[in-house]
């Protein structure tokens, strides 16, 4: 295995990161995907949370998708963002059963309960917008998966509109 940040035939090995640390800032989307991460992890199921920059984890698993976010003026002393975020719920059972166990119990932890933000952040409102479940035939195995398309809309109490 090459080293952390190595180089492969001349060039950064694009599978490793370089050492360095992070760029660091204030940030509604990590917010809630801290939130999502903490939600899943301590809601006692035994379902990973993926985001991909490791190992893919053990069936059924979650990694978090797709983001669109989009500025918003919440009241006339707040602003806000709002998350369109896809979840995407994988299982390797070959029928849709368990995609749709898990996108339902998803959908109870995130949008029909309480969901927690720090940083100066919280969710001013949250909807599911839609599901989608479908096949995901990779020509080794028949396997199941799930979208959520998810809907958060994040007020900042630290900024206020211009």
């Amino acid at each position: 295995m090459a080293k952390k940040g190595s180089i492969v035939n001349g060039a950064t090995n694009p599978i490793e990161r370089p050492t360095r640390t992070s760029f660091q800032s204030r940030s509604s989307s990590i917010e809630l995907q801290k939130a999502i991460v903490k939600a899943v992890g301590t809601s006692g199921a035994s379902l990973a949370i993926w985001d991909g920059v490791n190992r893919k984890p053990d069936y059924p698993f979650v990694k978090i998708g797709e983001e669109l976010t989009s500025g918003t003026t919440i009241s006339k002393d707040t602003t806000g963002k709002t998350h369109n975020l896809t979840l995407h719920i994988w299982s390797d059972f070959p029928d849709t059963s368990e995609v749709k166990q898990v996108g339902d119990f998803l959908i109870g932890l995130l949008i029909d309960s309480p969901l927690g933000l720090d940083n100066g952040f919280c969710i001013s409102s949250k909807r599911l917008d839609h599901v989608r479940y479908t096949e995901a035939a990779n020509g080794y195995s028949k396997e199941s998966r799930g979208y959520l398309f998810l809907d958060f809309v994040v007020s900042d109490s630290w900024t206020t509109p211009q």
